[in-house]
């Protein structure tokens, strides 16, 4: 049967859910429960009959079946999973295979999951640099960046890995700024929220760093790239404070090495970013205040915030595109 809305699922790190968010009627339609200790990334295969959820405290990434919305199976050998990149990788055999990415933060490394049987490669596991957080896969595949935080992170640099997928190898390690978070790319550019910097790193396509500052405010966290806008990327920063000194919620517009537009949102903290298949909404996770900002980005305005569970965290859209 032809699914006919768009889901946004939603992480809840403190409850411990998953929060089904229907687009037609911007409201909860269901909660899914028990997925795990501390749910954080969220990623669906490509025919969307499947969702993988990074549980950082139980060390394990479930399975959800999109159909029944059940955990139908947990996949162990993970430590601190954080976030989760899925996609098409044409592997040393010459062979592609669909791929899910999961980045380890207690021990610096990479898993990889065979999407299609479910299973953990142990033989593919890749070291990166310290603390990886997000990560994202190039649109054809090749390469998979992953935002490094570092040890010492509000002293030292951290990092951008850069993981040849046809090896599943680190090929280059990138100095990105203080405590890269979030990343993502289009294949020829690609961004880091620099969190402790209260700045954006733009990754060339030749690998050099520009640091993107004016516009960008504190404690900047999700950055995606509209799919309906060629080039041009949102950014959330900011968080609810009594401190003057830190800005307020916003959205930061980049295109190319400058903030072009911005706007602000209600109180809170935005957390990962993700727009619909047209490009004409984003869900962003309010972590703080427990619910989900709705974007209308043809307006570039905030439309309402949605309650969901406790810590909000990840978020990923299942469009109307597969029959289950």
């Amino acid at each position: 049967m032809l699914i006919s809305d768009t889901l946004i699922y939603i992480t809840n790190s403190n409850s411990n859910s998953v929060s089904i968010i229907s687009d037609k009627s911007q409201k909860v339609v269901k909660t899914i429960k028990n997925v795990g200790n501390d749910p954080a990334g969220i990623a669906f295969s490509p025919d969307g009959r499947k969702a993988f959820v990074a549980n950082f405290l139980d060390n394990n990434v479930a399975v959800i079946d999109t159909k029944s919305n059940t955990v139908i199976q947990k996949i162990d050998g993970f430590s601190g999973p954080v976030y989760i990149s899925i996609g098409s990788v044409l592997q040393e055999d010459h062979r592609y295979r669909t791929l899910a990415f999961v980045t380890n933060f207690n021990d610096s490394s990479v898993g990889v999951i065979d999407v299609i049987n479910h299973q953990l490669l142990e033989h593919k596991k890749i070291p990166v640099a310290p603390n990886p957080n997000g990560s994202a896969l190039s649109p054809d595949g090749s390469t998979l960046y992953v935002a490094c935080s570092n040890e010492n992170s509000d002293r030292l640099p951290g990092f951008v890995s850069v993981v040849d997928t046809s090896i599943n190898m680190e090929s280059n390690r990138i100095t990105a700024g203080v405590f890269p978070i979030l990343v993502d790319t289009n294949g020829t550019r690609t961004y880091t929220t620099l969190n402790l910097q209260s700045s954006v790193a733009f990754i060339t396509s030749s690998q050099n760093v520009i640091n993107i500052n004016q516009g960008i405010g504190n404690d900047p966290i999700g950055v995606r790239f509209n799919p309906a806008v060629e080039n041009e990327l949102y950014v959330g920063y900011g968080t609810t404070s009594k401190n003057p000194n830190i800005s307020k919620p916003a959205i930061a517009i980049i295109k190319a090495q400058t903030v072009v537009d911005g706007f602000d949102l209600t109180a809170g903290r935005p957390e990962d970013i993700a727009f619909t298949k047209d490009g004409k909404r984003a869900y962003i996770p309010n972590s703080i205040r427990n619910s989900v900002y709705v974007i209308d980005t043809v307006k570039r305005t905030e439309l309402r915030t949605i309650p969901v569970g406790k810590f909000p965290r990840g978020v990923a859209v299942l469009s109307p595109t597969y029959c289950p």
